[in-house]
């Protein structure tokens, strides 16, 4: 499954280009938003995992670029975020970077750039949260956001497991060879009391 890119951008001409040059010639999914706001708002509906990076615009109606930057931080301090500018400006570059942006790119972006900023912001991301996963694992403390799938049938299992992991019951888990109950009873044991 692809990763997904974030995009918020109040231009719709800026935002078009972006998701047309993400999705059809880099082959990320995209979601688009207009404003900062709405950008801290996905990030906080989403699960870990959901959303690979965000590309955000520096200035924005209802909430710039910075104000989102410093929430989406504060949420998730391993997302990659890459801030995006028309203003070729060395102050906004360092004050980006300063924030916590793990790059700062000019509009209209070069898709080469682009293209190896996001994959090695991306690289870094993905190796953080397996590292992450691995020590959860070894200290026994894996939870439902390490099961990785996007099934209805694995969603709604997942909600029963998250259910049984707040109650004070035994659980008894069954089913086939190799379906992974011995994860799910670690998850249910991670999340639980």
């Amino acid at each position: 499954m692809p990763d997904t890119i974030l995009i918020a951008e109040d231009d719709p001409v800026q935002s078009k280009m972006l998701g047309m040059l993400l999705s059809k010639k880099l082959g990320y999914r995209t979601i688009v938003v207009e404003n900062g706001q709405e950008a801290v708002q996905c990030v906080q509906a989403s699960e870990i995992g959901a959303i690979s990076a965000v590309l955000l615009n520096i200035s924005m109606p209802v909430m710039d670029g910075f104000d989102a930057l410093q929430n989406i931080r504060q949420q998730r301090p391993d997302l990659p975020i890459l801030m995006l500018t028309a203003q070729d400006d060395t102050k906004l570059a360092v004050k980006a970077i300063k924030m916590g942006a793990n790059d700062f790119i000019t509009k209209p972006p070069i898709p080469a750039q682009l293209e190896i900023a996001l994959k090695n912001a991306i690289r870094i991301y993905h190796l953080t949260v397996e590292l992450s996963r691995l020590k959860r694992d070894r200290e026994g403390a894996l939870t439902f956001n390490d099961i990785v799938g996007h099934a209805d049938g694995l969603t709604q299992a997942v909600a029963y497991g998250r259910k049984a992991a707040t109650s004070e019951v035994p659980v008894l888990i069954h089913g086939e060879t190799g379906v992974g109950k011995e994860l799910f009873a670690r998850a249910i044991h991670g999340e639980s009391r």
